[in-house]
């Protein structure tokens, strides 16, 4: 599988999370597989995505105060409503990834799966 390249630190994370899926999704048919490499890649640098956007926001807040002429309101933050949006299309692709699954998987098991892919960081 091919590796995510771009700041050291970030790839690294990068990296270490498309391993993590990989064993997690080991399981996924061979003739599946190529679409499980590019949702695995996707799904690694959103949830490193969010990890830095969650750090930012604990650190920042959701809201900024906004000036514009004499008015002056507090507003969402960007990376507020990135985190949102990313947050959103992450679970898409998580879900896609737990169909690829065989069949036979346990619905019990899928539903944990995608609870600790979900949580684990």
């Amino acid at each position: 599988m091919a590796k995510i390249s771009g700041n050291p630190a970030k790839t690294r994370r990068v990296n270490a999370e498309i391993g993590r899926l990989t064993e997690l999704f080991q399981g996924i048919e061979s003739n599946e597989s190529m679409a499980a490499q590019g949702l695995i890649r996707r799904a690694a640098w959103q949830r490193v995505e969010l990890e830095d956007l969650e750090a930012d926001i604990a650190a920042n807040g959701w809201t900024e105060e906004f000036t514009q002429g004499r008015q002056s309101y507090m507003r969402e933050r960007p990376e507020g409503k990135a985190y949102n949006a990313l947050n959103k299309n992450f679970q898409t692709v998580m879900k896609q990834l737990i169909a690829l699954l065989p069949k036979d998987t346990n619905r019990d098991e899928a539903a944990a799966l995608m609870s600790f892919v979900a949580g684990a960081k």
